[in-house]
């Protein structure tokens, strides 16, 4: 899934940290595939086309979505060593810094003090922070803590997928940033994959065994093309 940049959305989450000084932001989600990378990616985006160095770094150890990438070495610059990653689904690139595959590397960014220390490196160089990290649901010993980024960072976003997280996930994931003492700045509703009352009806048509096929088809043919089931459920 990918998400633009100039979307009304993404333009009143950029518009809300803006206006509460927010330079450095974790983005995670209650769960795995809520979207929180693309949350991430677009806000990135967002930041360059207002004119700010942002680095995009990837602490997703459980679902890592980026790779190293390397500029031809015609193009790189004598005595610079800038940090590309790709999205390996977009090929989107961006200033950024991979997930961490070595243990010592891991082992170091868990610590808080340490982690804080690097993002304050990083400020030196960019204006804008944004970490990508691993869904509350899936933190263990083997990533590097989400609620240990919330607590460092100046603000955090989470992102919940419409249809597929209820009122406990948001509950729980809420309940941990808040132990974090994390600054919760935004709750997202993700509703890209959250079906439309058309497909929803749809699914429970073809599932009626006495609903021949030529009359579901009818029914799924005027479901598709009234506006009145275009709504997500």
């Amino acid at each position: 899934m990918s998400l633009s940049a100039t979307l009304s959305e993404i333009e009143q989450i950029f518009i809300q940290l803006e206006l509460d000084k927010i330079d450095t932001v974790c983005v995670t989600a209650d769960k795995s595939g809520a979207g929180a990378t693309s949350v991430a990616m677009a806000l990135t985006e967002r930041y360059l086309l207002a004119g700010y160095k942002t680095l995009l770094v990837d602490f997703n150890l459980f679902n890592p979505s980026f790779d190293a990438f390397e500029l031809p070495a015609e193009t790189q610059v004598e005595g610079s060593t800038p940090e590309f990653i790709r999205h390996n689904q977009s090929q989107h690139c961006f200033s950024g810094i991979q997930a961490p595959t070595t243990l010592d590397r891991q082992l170091a960014f868990r610590d808080p003090i340490n982690l804080l220390k690097s993002i304050e490196k990083w400020q030196a160089k960019y204006d804008k922070i944004i970490v990508d990290s691993t869904a509350l649901n899936q933190c263990n010993q083997s990533n590097i803590p989400t609620v240990t980024i919330a607590n460092v960072v100046q603000g955090t976003l989470l992102v919940v997928s419409a249809g597929k997280s209820n009122t406990n996930d948001l509950h729980d994931a809420t309940a941990l940033l808040k132990k974090a003492h994390a600054n919760v700045c935004g709750i997202i509703l993700n509703q890209h994959q959250q079906n439309t009352l058309a497909e929803e009806i749809a699914n429970i048509v073809s599932r009626v065994p006495f609903v021949g096929s030529r009359a579901s088809s009818k029914i799924k043919s005027y479901l598709t093309g009234s506006s009145l089931f275009r709504y997500g459920v």
